[in-house]
């Protein structure tokens, strides 16, 4: 009979901490009958669930004495709940606040928290999987430290690469290299007043190295390219080694010529070091080629080798023996038309 009065004295205090604080209290004295204990209980829930009724259902009466309306009354405190950030929100709050502690974000700070894998312990016992030999077999160079060999090494066998027979050629020794130079930077340096067209003298490649455009030109000396010729409008004449089909018509676009001539080393350092050219050998020059040293670019320029003869005897492309290929056409004839 006590073990039953502490059980139920014990289930009452746990509801009697539910109950509001308006609600009298109903204590069971430590002297009660079983009839008496049943009693009290069954008055305690009855009680008890009138008030949960009573607080489930809200009040339809405000503090003013005015009725609000159950479904306005809920509304109310529906949007007094505090709700979770959306996610436009909570980043908002994010950038204002938590972004401002990140450091920003360069090669010089980006490392894993931890590494992608685990140092390999070898040598630890046949159960590690890895022990006695490590891994490495039981002899040989690949069981050493220190082991370098070269790329392709078969073990002492003839390799891939020499058992398949040569086959093909470079022919990098032979490949000319042209300067590239832009139709925008020549419009620059005619702008600038670093190249004086007044006087009508052609632009050759000593006139582009005295600009500053240009500097140690080595065989077989610059290309004429036409970037930027929708900006080109000077009437010039223009005489470089080569020229491209688009710069070529720009510059006759805008009035201009253009004539491709071929320099060969020694009469390119004729042209671009003419006053060190002078000074070793001016003894040998006369007067008009002191005054003139286009004459002596010509005389040391000579013919072109056979692979670049094609070119500039071009119509097309402005080449200089264009001129000396119209002047000498001929026709082959047959035996029966000579006949």
């Amino acid at each position: 009979m006590k073990r039953i009065f502490l059980s139920s004295s014990l289930c009452l205090s746990k509801q009697k901490a539910l109950l509001p604080t308006t609600t009298s209290r109903m204590v069971p004295s430590s002297h009660m009958s079983h009839q008496a204990m049943m009693m009290f209980q069954q008055q305690y829930h009855q009680q008890n669930f009138s008030s949960n009724q009573s607080m489930m259902m809200p009040s339809t009466s405000s503090s003013d004495g005015a009725n609000i309306p159950e479904p306005q009354l809920l509304y109310e405190r529906f949007r007094n709940v505090k709700k979770p950030l959306k996610k436009k929100a909570s980043y908002e709050q994010f950038v204002q606040t938590e972004n401002k502690k990140v450091e920003d974000i360069s090669l010089t700070n980006l490392k894993l928290p931890t590494p992608l894998k685990k140092k390999r312990r070898v040598g630890r016992g046949a159960g590690s999987g890895r022990g006695k030999y490590c891994g490495r077999g039981r002899g040989g160079i690949y069981s050493r430290s220190g082991i370098n060999l070269p790329i392709g090494f078969e073990g002492g066998q003839t390799p891939l690469w020499r058992r398949i027979p040569k086959f093909g050629f470079r022919n990098g020794k032979f490949k000319l290299d042209y300067q590239e130079v832009n139709l925008e930077q020549i419009q620059y340096l005619i702008d600038s007043g670093r190249i004086d067209i007044s006087d009508g003298k052609t632009i050759t490649m000593r006139t582009l190295k005295e600009a500053g455009l240009i500097k140690n030109v080595k065989y077989p000396g610059i290309k004429l390219l036409s970037k930027g010729k929708e900006f080109f409008r000077s009437k010039v004449d223009i005489e470089v080694p080569k020229a491209s089909k688009q710069a070529i018509k720009a510059i006759e676009k805008a009035g201009g010529s253009i004539r491709c001539i071929y320099v060969n080393k020694k009469s390119l350092h004729a042209m671009l070091n003419f006053e060190r050219y002078v000074n070793n050998k001016g003894h040998l020059l006369s007067e008009e080629e002191l005054k003139n040293p286009h004459i002596i670019y010509h005389k040391y320029m000579g013919m072109p080798p056979p692979k670049l003869l094609s070119y500039y005897m071009n119509e097309e492309n402005r080449g200089y023996l264009a001129e000396f290929t119209k002047a000498s056409s001929f026709e082959f004839y047959n035996d029966e038309q000579k006949q």
